[in-house]
């Protein structure tokens, strides 16, 4: 089985992450860095300034993303033991990939029950939510999780990717991350910098041959493209549960409880240069010890679709990651018509989670479309 350390695990282009569900929090995608230990007080980070930030074992953040809105989440991992705001969470910067967006609205309260107030940068590249006015409204350090920080929306198609930096007010964290006497300091979430799926349970980076942006994805217009899907499934390193695909004797196309499907658009076709190649059934698709069906759909579409199942049981540990690689092809002309065009419905993921005292529950996790520009 092809089973990664999260730290083995890429990012790549047009990551596409899957929904957020309970219990999750502290991955993201994307890296950055630059200054270490400055206030967290102020404004946060230029995007050109991220060098030297490391990430905190005591705070995590997820994002859940829908077409043209994402809603994030706030964890704090640990309880410091904080007294009117101190430990505390002061801000949550958030660098987007493409453009800012449209509009924000902020949830998250403070010790003192002020809502964060929210903020962007054209020139620094961020939007944030911060604290409203001093310590008494920073969010408690005090090991609640999941906590809805606020939503974002875009009035077009909202990035792909994106950065998350946390402002914290706790000398003992900042001193034992930098160094000297600051008492508060800009901190990566748990995961951020090594994790592949921003906080999500699975996601998917699409790559093509001929394209000719990757932010926003752009194609030539009546081109043969050479497309490559990168799934990965990841349980987080912090979450303290496993994740269980239970064995199935056969795989069935259209039926992976537990496993994994996904589908493609009409123009697609099977890479017979690439993996897997052909459609059919794949025993240990790419050692990962799931089976994979590649299975084509009936005229005039041929749509096709892949389902992956395990082919005895396979358990994630917090911190596993399994990453395949599935290559399609499109026709002799491509996409006929310029414009934003869906070439995946996103993926489906359902596994069982263990819990307390024993407990087990069945998950299901579906990500967002992915679109190409074809220009």
């Amino acid at each position: 089985m092809l089973l990664l350390s999260a730290a083995g695990a890429g990012v790549g282009v047009g990551l596409a992450a899957a929904h957020h569900g309970g219990g999750w929090g502290g991955w993201g995608g994307g890296s950055g860095s630059g200054g270490g230990s400055g206030s967290s007080t102020g404004p946060c980070p230029n995007s050109t300034a991220l060098a030297g930030y490391v990430e905190s074992s005591e705070v995590g953040a997820s994002v859940v993303k829908s077409y043209g809105t994402w809603t994030f989440y706030f964890s704090s991992l640990t309880d410091a033991g904080p007294s009117a705001g101190v430990p505390g969470l002061t801000q949550f910067c958030v660098y987007p990939s493409g453009s800012l967006p449209s509009s924000e609205s902020a949830s998250i309260k403070g010790a003192n029950g002020s809502t964060f107030v929210t903020g962007s940068s054209s020139s620094g590249d961020y939007f944030d939510y911060q604290h409203a006015s001093g310590d008494g409204s920073n969010v408690p350090l005090d090991g609640t999780h999941e906590l809805k920080v606020g939503t974002a929306s875009w009035s077009k198609s909202s990035s792909s990717n994106e950065t998350i930096l946390l402002g914290i007010h706790d000398a003992a964290e900042c001193g034992a991350l930098y160094g000297g006497s600051a008492t508060s300091c800009f901190v990566y979430p748990l995961g951020w910098l090594s994790a592949p799926c921003g906080g999500q349970p699975a996601c998917k980076r699409v790559a093509i041959d001929e394209a000719t942006s990757t932010s926003p994805l752009t194609v030539p217009v009546d081109t043969v493209l050479h497309i490559h899907y990168t799934y990965f499934i990841a349980d987080p390193k912090w979450s303290g549960n496993d994740m269980t695909f239970g064995a199935k004797s056969s795989v069935t196309a259209g039926s992976a409880t537990p496993g994994l499907t996904d589908s493609f658009t009409c123009e697609q076709k099977v890479d017979p240069a690439g993996s897997p190649g052909a459609t059919g059934v794949s025993p240990d698709f790419e050692g990962t010890g799931f089976d994979l069906a590649m299975t084509q759909g009936p005229s005039p579409c041929d749509r096709l679709a892949i389902t992956m199942v395990a082919a005895s049981t396979i358990v994630l540990h917090p911190g596993d990651v399994i990453e395949f690689t599935v290559d399609l092809t499109t026709g002799a002309h491509g996409f006929t018509g310029p414009g934003v065009h869906c070439i995946n419905n996103g993926l489906e993921i359902r596994w069982t989670q263990s819990g307390c005292m024993g407990s087990k529950s069945l998950k299901t996790y579906h990500s967002p479309m992915v679109d190409v520009t074809v220009a």
